[in-house]
Formats: structure tokens, sequence, C-alpha cells
């Protein structure tokens, strides 16, 4: 059996890395952007304070209009990686990947035969870190359940244009009712997170995935008689039929 030439290795090795930070990054530059633009709004409010000085509204101009090129930036790195994921994007058999990445882990499956638009590897990705993260710190009691199914309009309300429209979206939902390590995958939380606490990469990884894929997710999250019932609920484009 011939040796495998340590250069291959590291080369594999290099290319798993850059994926994994290329998935994190999606996530927080579509945060940053966000962010971004919210600060211009303030900024222009500001502006029109007329008890700013001439030389106080013209910093603030310099500001507002170096956030603007930074926001344009990173807008241009998102739309670049969702033109790349939809450019290769195929009808990814999203109920197959779940049923073979929970195999003999116990979770209770409601799958609806439905496909997602996108990259296999990617969405791959997405469902074996959201098992990993609700089954880490989890103990004999914590249930995981996961259903697949089409979304209801209603769901999608909260999704904003250009989204809306002849969109088909499918919904995966993943619940776990018991104890497990906190997620930080709400949109507000990422400027507070560790980037060295439990889960964080896993968390932006996630959330670059479904951005990446022009989706969204909800983050459900109910404490009460002893026991932390925590939701997750991301929203996926379907193929056009």
């Amino acid at each position: 059996m011939p040796l495998r030439n340590p250069e291959d290795k590291l080369e594999s090795s290099t290319g798993e890395s850059a994926i994994v930070m290329g998935e994190a990054l999606g996530g927080v530059i579509h945060y940053l952007t966000n962010l971004l633009h919210s600060l211009l709004l303030r900024a222009d409010m500001i502006e029109s304070s007329p008890n700013l000085t001439e030389d106080e509204r013209e910093k603030l101009e310099e500001i507002s209009a170096g956030s603007q090129k930074i926001a344009e930036t990173l807008q241009i790195f998102l739309s670049t990686g969702r033109s790349i994921v939809k450019g290769s994007g195929e009808e990814v058999a999203l109920q197959k990947i779940i049923e073979e990445l929970t195999k003999g882990r116990g979770v209770a499956l409601s799958l609806d035969d439905l496909a997602v638009l996108g990259d296999r590897r990617l969405l791959s990705d997405l469902v074996g870190i959201l098992i990993s993260s609700l089954f880490t710190g989890a103990d004999d009691d914590t249930s995981v359940i996961i259903k697949l199914s089409k979304a209801e309009k209603e769901s999608l309300d909260f999704i904003s244009a250009p989204w809306h429209g002849d969109t088909s979206w499918v919904e995966l939902k993943a619940s776990r009712l018991g104890h497990g390590t906190h997620l930080p995958l709400e949109e507000d939380a990422i400027e507070e997170v560790d980037p060295s606490a439990p889960l964080a990469m896993e968390a932006m990884r996630i959330r670059g995935i479904i951005r990446l894929h022009q989706g969204s997710f909800r983050v459900e999250e109910l404490v009460g008689n002893g026991a932390t019932r925590l939701t997750i609920r991301i929203f996926l484009p379907a193929p056009n039929k």
C-alpha cells in the first residue's frame, strides 16, 4: 500500500480549515453588515440635529462615509459567497442526510421527503454541527427531536424581502428537552459571545451556512418545571418546481 504524501495530508487539512472558517465568516459578515446599516441610520438621525456644531457635523459625515464603504465591502463578500453557493447549488435530499447523521443516537425523527436548494457539503455540515451541539452537555434524560417539513406561510412573516414571493421554503426544526450546553445562536448574542466559550464556533458556523443559503432561523428557549426546552427553527429555500 503506497504511503500517503504528507503534503497531501496538509493540503486536505488546510482545505478543511478553510471551509470551517468560511462557514463561520458567512454569519459574522451578515451580522456586521446589518449592524453597520443600523449605525448609519442612527448617524443620519444625529446628523439632522440642529445642536451639532459644524466641526461635529463634518466628523460625523466622515465617520458615516467610512462606515458606508465598509458595509458595502462586507456586502460584496456575502453576495459573492451566496453566488458561489447558488451557482453550485443542487437539490439536496436533507431527509437522507439527517437519517444518516442521527443513526444510533436515539433521535426522534419526523421527516418529510423534501429537498433543499444548496451546497451538499455545507448542508451536511449544518446538520452535523446542529446535532452534535444539541447533544453537548446532555444527560441520559435529555431527548432530541428533529422534524423536516414544508414551511407554513405564517412561519415566514419575519423573513424580509426579497425572500418573499414565489420561493418555497423547507423548515428544519430541532428541539432539545432537558439539560445541555447553551448554543449562542441568537443574532443579538454574537457581540457578547466569548469566542473560546463552548459551542461559540459551532454557532457561528450554523449561522454562516444558513445565511450563505439566504435562509433564516429562529431560536426559542423555554425554562420551567425543572426542564429546559431549546427549539431551533431553520428555514431554507426549496428548489423551484
